[in-house]
């Protein structure tokens, strides 16, 4: 289940990158709703990465293969 979804959060994060969607558009004031949700999204990204990183660092085989796998499909 985990695997599953640091498997699907890749793949939110990788198509918000893709397309722009975690920096706050030009002429954006900082204080906006918006521009606080692309900064909060930003900071569970980098927590997201961390995780992921330290799930793939772990001493269990099938925790590492698994996630590389997965976020290749």
């Amino acid at each position: 289940m985990a695997t599953e979804a640091a498997s699907s959060l890749t793949k939110i994060f990788m198509r918000f990158r893709k397309h722009g969607k975690l920096t706050v558009a030009a002429g954006v004031s900082q204080d906006s709703p918006q521009a606080q949700i692309v900064h909060w999204l930003n900071g569970r990204y980098g927590d997201f990465v961390h995780a992921l990183i330290g799930l793939l660092g772990s001493e269990k085989p099938n925790l590492q293969v698994t996630p590389l796998v997965r976020m290749t499909f």
